[in-house]
């Protein structure tokens, strides 16, 4: 059975602007600026804990405040999703067109995101994403966030897909590394409004959804069991 796998912010949704704003303002409260680079070196397609303790650790920080830092993080989430989902959580351009194309082409489907369940349900039922995806691997179903490839073993697994016959796509590097750890393709959304980031592992680069064909997913698919 051959499958689709989806990161989701970045990817499905553009959060970044939000999920940065967040991000920093936490840092500042706690004596510390972060950088653009930073928040794609540190934060972007990592679980809240591990970000804000390898963002500590790159300043030589004490990282005791790390499960405080995150919990403050989400509880912005919270009140944002909640109060302004629509506002604040914008769906990229072609997402449900591609979507019926993949799904069309008789291809399985999961979301696999270092989000937590309960926003990851919040965005996907708010949006009316959730039709789409036979399987939701959230931030909470994982032991070991992204670049291990946990996420995306699972996700093959509870798909019944052998990780060789799956293609997922990405938006960070640590994302894309989770994809390659984990022995499948990586079509990478590259997105210069937020900062240039390096992709480079991916297999396939593309700008925008009209791009993710059934003849690319197999292209893909055919050159990752040639090697």
């Amino acid at each position: 059975m051959k499958a689709v796998i989806f990161d989701m912010d970045g990817v499905l949704i553009l959060t970044e602007k939000m999920a940065y704003k967040g991000f920093a303002d936490v840092c500042r409260r706690h004596g510390h600026e972060l950088s653009l680079r930073d928040y794609n070196d540190y934060f972007s397609g990592t679980r809240n804990e591990e970000a804000f303790e390898g963002f500590l650790k790159s300043k030589n920080a004490d990282t005791y405040a790390v499960n405080q830092m995150a919990d403050e993080f989400r509880a912005i989430k919270r009140e944002l999703l909640t109060s302004r989902l629509k506002e604040v959580i914008i769906l990229r351009e072609g997402t449900k067109e591609m979507l019926e194309r993949v799904k069309q082409a008789g291809y399985k489907t999961a979301i696999a995101t270092s989000t937590v369940r309960e926003f990851t349900e919040m965005i996907v039922n708010g949006l009316g994403l959730r039709k789409y995806f036979e399987k939701i691997i959230t931030g909470n179903d994982v032991s070991r966030g992204k670049p291990d490839p946990e996420v995306y073993l699972l996700a093959a697994e509870l798909l019944r897909a052998e990780p060789g016959e799956c293609v997922v796509v990405e938006d960070a590097q640590n994302g894309i590394k989770s994809a390659k750890n984990a022995g499948m393709a990586c079509i990478a959304v590259r997105d210069r409004s937020f900062g240039e980031r390096d992709i480079s592992l991916a297999d396939h680069v593309i700008e925008r959804f009209s791009e993710i064909t059934p003849e690319l997913i197999e292209e893909l698919i055919a050159k990752g069991k040639a090697h």
